[in-house]
């Protein structure tokens, strides 16, 4: 029994490994042996694998949540901008009888308002009729007096009769779709307001682009999958680190193990 001690302890320290036959001598007998370690190893593996599809899951919802925020911050600057214009038509065809105006040139007034209107940093108001027809768009003026009931956008949505709908079913509401920003060629998001006014059989609506909250999103995208790289790297790193380490010990404890119950 001491040469066997002896013996293994010199081959132990020929490969390093005193500490880890040791341990094995140490350890109860139920969990002496190969498959401790194998069940460690998996387990290891597991929790970098769990890590992973956390982080993932987290960020796609934290882009979803901020994507969202953004969205209802374009809305909410929309609605106030759009209910000012409202009652400007409001109040002026209140007056119109008061003030012997006819009616028509009571709407070119606003028309003129309309045209001349702009707020914040790129935002205005168009008016259309009920049939689709525009009456005032001042940054595309070219689609005036055009009937846009079937006019599409770039994924084939009629985007006017839409809007038409939305003001005569409900009054009021939000479209999202696709449009080319003038003088571009490229497709891009965009959000309207619109508000029935019917005295006038009218549509009145405000725009804003979506492409800077895409452009947002896309860069916080970006910088969360740099970071989940470079964690991810050092998560793999570890793991290769102590998975190697343990196959190590497998590759030696297979014949310590062997020797531990041939002694009882």
């Amino acid at each position: 029994m001491i040469n066997y001690i002896s013996g293994t302890s010199a081959y132990a320290s020929d490969v390093g490994i005193t500490d880890h036959f040791n341990f094995f001598k140490k350890l109860p007998k139920k969990i002496k042996g190969v498959n401790f370690m194998k069940k460690l190893e998996s387990r290891l593996w597991v929790t970098v694998v769990l890590f992973i599809c956390g982080y993932a899951v987290i960020s796609v919802i934290y882009l979803f949540y901020v994507e969202e925020k953004l969205l209802s911050e374009k809305r909410s600057s929309l609605f106030p901008a759009l209910d000012v214009l409202y009652h400007i038509v409001k109040d002026i065809y209140d007056a119109k009888d008061t003030s012997y105006v006819s009616e028509r040139d009571a709407q070119q007034h606003v028309i003129r308002i309309v045209r001349e209107t702009r707020y914040g940093l790129a935002g205005y108001f168009w008016i259309s009729d009920m049939n689709g027809v525009m009456l005032m768009n001042p940054v595309q003026e070219e689609l005036n007096g055009k009937d846009l009931s079937e006019h599409k956008d770039p994924t084939g949505r009629k985007i006017f009769s839409e809007l038409v709908q939305i003001a005569k079913e409900r009054n009021e509401g939000f479209v999202e779709y696709k449009w080319i920003r003038p003088k571009e060629k490229k497709a891009v998001k965009k959000l309207s307001y619109v508000r029935a006014f019917e005295p006038w059989g009218w549509v009145v609506g405000s725009d804003i682009y979506l492409d800077d909250v895409e452009s947002y999103v896309r860069g916080i995208a970006l910088r969360m999958s740099l970071y989940g790289l470079a964690v991810f790297s050092l998560v793999f790193f570890a793991g290769y680190l102590i998975t190697g380490r343990i196959r190590k010990i497998l590759r030696l404890a297979g014949p310590i193990s062997e020797k531990l119950k041939k002694d009882g």
